[in-house]
């Protein structure tokens, strides 16, 4: 596990790996990464009640994380998505962390539900083959991460309002799946909402892989930054300066809220 984050530091959306502490009195392990002074993306969400525009930002930042993982060679399953296991940094950039499930796709002990560490994944995130005692693969991580989207866009766990693992369990064999309604602001995203039930799919090879994924991400970022910029320039006099916004545009980059307070 070491290894594996030890050796994906190249990408800006990974947590940096500092190190390990080991209590070999308790036969436990910590691994370490840098204190993020906005938490985790799911208090982030719940402090600053961001736009549509800088959630789906936030999204960006998981997949394109994602697809570098998936992308590696062999591919790099991060195993355990969900909104506590991703930070938000000073930036205001989303980091995937906690890769104490992370293994390479070819090793043959690859994260099985019952061997692996830590907590043995996350029962709301799993896929159906996963419960099943499928191995972790790269889709598995696709179904996990697209109720990370839900998180980040709704502020919601998934299945809430339901507790016990085995209701749980019993609600992804019966693929229970949300509803869009107008509380949710997934209705201003239905294209990611589309995505998202593609990534649901019982059928592994039905999901999208997490490079489609960046792509169909990628779009919607660039139409609701064409969008949000063209509000601005209307709502703005010609006297009062772009920059006063406390959104900025990077370059080919979603746009982020950068400071000042939630609007």
């Amino acid at each position: 596990e070491m290894l594996v984050w030890s050796s994906l530091e190249a990408h800006p959306g990974i947590a940096k790996f500092l190190g390990f502490y080991a209590d070999f009195k308790n036969s436990k392990a910590w691994l370490l990464s840098p204190w993020e002074p906005n938490g985790n993306v799911s208090e982030f969400i719940k402090a600053h009640n961001p736009e549509v525009p800088e959630k789906l930002s936030l999204v960006y930042d998981t997949i394109d994380a994602l697809t570098f993982l998936h992308q590696r060679d062999p591919p790099v399953c991060h195993g355990d998505l969900k909104a506590a296991n991703v930070l938000v940094g000073a930036d205001y950039k989303a980091r995937l962390c906690d890769f104490g499930l992370a293994r390479l796709h070819e090793d043959s002990g690859f994260g099985r539900l019952e061997t692996s560490t830590g907590m043995k994944g996350s029962i709301r995130w799993c896929s159906p083959e996963i419960l099943k005692d499928a191995p972790r693969a790269p889709t598995s991580d696709v179904y996990a991460w697209a109720w990370l989207v839900w998180e980040i866009m709704t502020g919601d766990l998934p299945y809430k309002g339901t507790s016990a693992d085995y209701a749980i369990m019993a609600k992804i064999f019966e693929s229970h799946l949300p509803e869009v309604d107008g509380q949710f602001r997934l209705g201003d995203c239905l294209q990611l909402w589309e995505l998202m039930r593609r990534c649901w799919s019982v059928d592994p090879e039905r999901r999208p892989t997490a490079r489609m994924c960046k792509t169909t991400v990628t779009h919607l970022v660039r139409i609701l930054d064409t969008q949000f910029f063209s509000i601005i320039l209307l709502t703005f006099t010609s006297t009062a300066p772009l920059h006063s916004h406390p959104c900025e545009r990077r370059s080919s980059d979603p746009i982020r809220c950068l400071a000042g307070e939630p609007r």
